[in-house]
């Protein structure tokens, strides 16, 4: 429609495209349809992984243990408009009814009220070293200049008696163990230093930080 009142105002004049009235007339070229005009085409992966990262932050694991259970958890939370209905249906149910049945799940199921979701974190480091890798969980700094500023947010911090928890989802397409193992490795570093930035907050040491690859269904502690 957007697209042929556009033809429609240059109707008035000759132009490009156009023919004299009575001769035979060339088929008006038409504008792309816009993305929203556009279902058929496959989801953004992108925009998939941040709608089942958000439904991970509200989801109540208590009362979450299969895929009945989540597709009721997501009908309350486009109900309350703490999401879309378009961005629902790019959810991965699948990967989420994995992941309820891991034992990272169960851990935050039973200590469930004192789980912190989407914390931020912010940390002065030491500047790297020779081989480019900070020195996570060096002394503190004396000189502010000598630091690199490490920011982020961590998806899940779970605080337990004997230390803590750190989860963070990933929602990579990975088609093989060694892509997963590939992957987690690239994220060593980055997890490493949230745990010792939530450690120095939460007064208590992480005692385990564990990537989640929903769609390759691997959990990685690193």
């Amino acid at each position: 429609a957007a697209a042929d009142r556009l033809a429609a105002g240059a109707g008035g004049a000759a132009g490009v495209g156009d023919a004299d009235a009575g001769s035979a007339t060339a088929p008006r070229e038409r504008l792309p349809l816009p993305a929203f005009m556009t279902p058929d085409l496959p989801p953004d992966p992108a925009a998939a992984g941040a709608a089942t990262h958000l439904v991970l932050q509200h989801l109540r694991f208590a009362d979450a243990r299969d895929w009945a259970d989540v597709e009721r958890q997501m009908d309350a939370m486009v109900d309350d408009r703490r999401l879309t209905a378009a961005d629902r249906r790019l959810v991965d149910v699948a990967a989420v009814e994995w992941f309820l049945s891991t034992d990272v799940a169960a851990l935050i199921r039973a200590h469930e009220p004192a789980a912190i979701r989407e914390m931020p974190v912010y940390l002065a480091e030491p500047m790297p070293g020779g081989d480019g890798a900070a020195d996570v969980g060096a002394d503190p700094i004396a000189d502010p200049a000598d630091a690199v500023m490490v920011r982020g947010r961590v998806d899940l911090f779970l605080p337990l008696p004997d230390g803590g928890l750190l989860v963070d989802y990933k929602t990579d397409r990975l088609a093989t163990g060694a892509a997963v193992d590939a992957r987690a490795a690239a994220y060593r570093l980055q997890l490493r230093q949230y745990a010792d930035a939530v450690g120095r907050i939460a007064g208590r040491p992480v005692r385990r930080s564990c990537l989640v690859f929903l769609r390759a269904q691997r959990i990685v502690d690193v």
